[in-house]
């Protein structure tokens, strides 16, 4: 046997050649690759000996690895004839993936910890903290406060995401406890799992590893959805929200009135500002018209102009009122205190000359 099979066989068991420990450091001063297997060597057992430690709670997708490399650490046999038959040329390659791992592990040393009103940001790399749930977040963009803690409110530890993005391992919190994520689009409520949120120009993504999600978004009437692992969704803004609902509504009114129906009544159960529901109402009320069902739609009208703006003369209002005034013509009511009325709210309106000819054919006088 050559004099660096020897001092190879001795390295990968651990020993020392019979001339002592000077011998084989003496050898590999001489002979530079004794001495990179030597190094390389020493790099694996670094690896290994940081792997083999108890892997840290929620540390996945390492924990596989983890429990793999920890076993073959704990076996002294496994480990001698992993090093006794690697070939050294692959040797490099193999320490430089057992160091990324137990470095990756490594990082994952205990975080500070973040205390109710305290934020977390980043600007270049992420910033990693714990909060007093034991829920453990990565901030890679932006800022995130935890505004409300369980002991301020016991069942709810808060967090609030203005912008940028944030990744939370959560553990199984106590029954009837939750961790919420809060964006100006939604509330992301979970119960102990793993998951991504990002506030993006167009909404609030959530993206979710293990566990179940629940995603609340933003203003009344929206139903939640819940997100299985693998699953993701981008939660709407209010305002994108509604717009979306508005066109889907004005594009089927023709083609399909039940759609037409549904998006509107959608829309109005989000609580809407006054102008926008009483738009809302008044295509509502056209539906009703067109299906015969003239008391419901004059209903809507009033309730439509009702919350017109008072400055301004947003063309729904004129509208509606010419629509009410001719379905009060239509059913026999006082067809003309509607015409006046709307000469009254729109003097130079798109239907103003219309009201003035009705009045005129009524035999009224404004």
């Amino acid at each position: 046997m050559t004099a660096c099979e020897e001092t190879r066989r001795l390295l990968a068991e651990g020993g020392s050649p019979a001339g002592g420990e000077g011998a084989i450091q003496a050898h590999r001063a001489s002979c530079e690759p004794c001495a990179g297997a030597s190094r390389t060597l020493a790099l694996v057992d670094r690896g290994l000996s940081l792997l083999s430690a108890e892997p840290p709670p929620l540390a996945p997708p390492f924990a596989l690895i983890a429990a793999e490399a920890a076993a073959a650490a704990r076996s002294q046999r496994r480990l001698k004839k992993a090093r006794l038959w690697a070939p050294l040329a692959a040797a490099a390659g193999v320490s430089a993936l057992v160091a990324g791992v137990a470095m990756a592990l490594w990082s994952r040393a205990p975080a500070a910890r973040l205390g109710p009103g305290e934020s977390l940001g980043a600007t270049s790399g992420a910033s990693v903290a714990v909060l007093p749930s034991g829920a453990r977040l990565t901030v890679s963009d932006g800022r995130v406060q935890l505004t409300r803690s369980l002991a301020q409110a016991p069942g709810e530890e808060r967090l609030t995401l203005a912008s940028g993005a944030v990744a939370l391992e959560v553990p199984k919190l106590a029954p009837g406890h939750a961790l919420v994520v809060e964006t100006p689009d939604a509330d992301v409520r979970v119960h102990g799992t793993r998951f991504r949120v990002t506030r993006e120009s167009d909404g609030t993504r959530v993206a979710v590893t293990e566990g179940l999600v629940e995603v609340r978004p933003s203003g009344a009437g929206r139903p939640p959805t819940f997100l299985g692992a693998g699953q993701s969704m981008l939660a709407e803004p209010l305002v994108s929200y509604r717009a979306r609902l508005r066109a889907e509504s004005l594009a089927a009114l023709e083609r399909d009135r039940g759609g037409a129906r549904a998006s509107l009544e959608a829309l109005l159960a989000t609580e809407p500002p006054a102008p926008q529901a009483g738009d809302a109402r008044a295509l509502l009320a056209w539906l009703e018209n067109r299906a015969g069902n003239r008391d419901a739609a004059a209903s809507l009208y009033r309730a439509a102009l009702a919350d017109a703006p008072a400055a301004g003369a947003p063309l729904w209002a004129e509208d509606a009122c010419a629509e009410l005034a001719l379905l009060e013509e239509r059913s026999g009511g006082d067809a003309a205190a509607e015409w006046r009325e709307c000469l009254r709210r729109f003097p130079s309106g798109t239907h103003a000359e219309l009201a003035r000819d009705r009045l005129a054919r009524l035999g009224t006088r404004r």
